[in-house]
């Protein structure tokens, strides 16, 4: 049952009646709907004239979840104290304190969409949305309606590596139903696979279940946020947990690791060959290098298969950017990155993404250090003596005119065992230089629809 709201309805008791009874006759003339199979909140209350005006009191507010002929049934006290009424005593729909903290928990949008009804938090966990609006003035909810009591942090949080649980009160549409789910609520959990992504879907009778990434829906849900699980047995990585209010900026979400000290969410795996393809990294994905080069994007005229001629900066930048990421700027790579085994290099080419030892950062970075370098986003000219004039460096679209021109390299590569660390790089490349120990990592903003709630 949900709550529905009308303006200006009122109407006076037929008979007496005690502060036991249920049914509550009303004289003819009433203008009271029926509520069919939702309901409202009704207030019963007496007045006198006074020196200052006219004067209420014995106010009892009731939920009304019948009307047949002239009679109402109700439920007695539903705020404030049940009491016996006499004929002619007023009753009307009134906004009541309970109507609004019931509205104000939902903070739900009005939208363009059929005005539909909003549900009281107090009552069932999913609830109909039914359209009933004889006045033209019920509340609207968006069918896109999500809302957390704490919009500071994602919807879900790991009590365990292997369990997942509600952070904080959750009110969401899922199809035509007003759900509720309350913090602590459980999210049910397939068996978990290492280096995996995982969508989490709540279903119209308040559960939660979560699915592979890949695979169907489940019946009569919606996708409300998703995680990753590690490569290497370490359960659920805590920095990929998103939702529909809190996630990257990318179109994708999938296996990418917030970082709450520079703000940004991050790759969690190096760019793989099919990365332009797919939109997000991969776990046990062929590295993108110059011996694996990576495919075009359809953005940039790819047709699936057709792969670049280089590892370069530039190729770097596009691949990227079709998923709607960029490279890391130098401060925020020595962020995402802090957390490995300083000065530790993996030793030889690893050539695919996975977990090794040491090389993961605190947020959950894979091989972002000691394994390859990864290109930067601070591209700049130098200030090398000599005469500035136009270089071909720009892999074929257009001249850079400078003295120099370099871009940065991040976390050093598989052989630079006493160089690599989270604070790692090297400033003496060109742009359009590629190598096979070169690969890139992406990185996006971060996306907090709730951050003032």
């Amino acid at each position: 049952m949900a709550e529905i709201y009308a303006n200006n309805v009122s109407g006076k008791l037929a008979e007496p009646v005690t502060a036991s009874d249920t049914s509550l006759p009303l004289h003819s003339g009433h203008n009271f709907p029926d509520p069919g199979s939702n309901w409202y909140r009704a207030t019963l209350y007496r007045w006198e004239f006074t020196d200052k005006g006219v004067s209420e009191f014995d106010h009892e507010v009731v939920k009304v979840t019948a009307l047949s002929g002239d009679v109402l049934t109700v439920e007695r006290a539903l705020e404030g104290t049940a009491l016996s009424y006499d004929p002619d005593t007023h009753i009307e729909l009134r906004m009541t304190a309970g109507s609004a903290k019931s509205a104000l928990k939902r903070e739900n949008h009005t939208g363009t969409q059929p005005l539909s009804t909003i549900s009281d938090a107090g009552t069932a966990a999913a609830q109909d949305v039914e359209a009933f609006d004889p006045a033209g003035t019920a509340v609207a909810v968006m069918p896109t309606a999500f809302q957390k009591s704490d919009g500071s942090q994602p919807a879900w949080t790991a009590p365990t590596s292997t369990t997942l649980e509600v952070a904080s009160d959750i009110s969401l549409v899922v199809g035509s139903t007003i759900v509720t789910i309350a913090a602590g609520t459980s999210v049910t959990l397939p068996t978990l696979s290492n280096g995996t992504d995982y969508t989490i879907y709540a279903k119209a009778d308040g559960t939660l279940e979560a699915v592979d990434a890949d695979d169907a829906a489940p019946a009569d849900s919606r996708k409300v946020g998703g995680f990753h699980v590690f490569d290497g047995g370490d359960g659920i990585a805590e920095r990929s947990l998103w939702d529909l209010n809190w996630k990257p900026s990318a179109p994708s979400p999938r296996a990418r690791a917030y970082d709450p000290k520079c703000g940004r969410w991050a790759d969690m795996y190096m760019m793989d060959t099919e990365y332009g393809i797919k939109g997000y990294s991969r776990c046990n994905a062929t590295i993108a290098d110059d011996n694996d080069r990576p495919i075009i994007p359809a953005v940039y005229g790819g047709n699936g298969s057709d792969t670049y001629d280089s590892m370069s900066w530039w190729v770097a930048v596009d691949v990227l950017s079709s998923a709607g990421m960029r490279p890391p700027f130098y401060i925020e790579f020595t962020s995402i990155a802090y957390g490995v085994v300083e000065r530790q290099a993996v030793g030889t080419d690893p050539v695919t993404t996975q977990h090794q030892a040491g090389h993961r950062s605190d947020i959950g970075c894979e091989q972002i250090t000691g394994v390859m370098y990864q290109w930067g986003a601070d591209i700049n000219g130098t200030s090398a003596t000599g005469s500035a004039g136009w270089e071909d460096w720009a892999e074929g679209r257009g001249d850079v005119y400078t003295h120099s021109i370099r871009s940065p390299l991040f976390g050093a590569n598989w052989n630079d065992g006493s160089d690599s660390g989270s604070r790692v790089s090297t400033w003496a490349y060109q742009p359009d230089l590629s190598r096979s120990s070169f690969g890139a990592r992406g990185v996006c903003d971060h996306v907090n629809l709730q951050a003032e709630r």
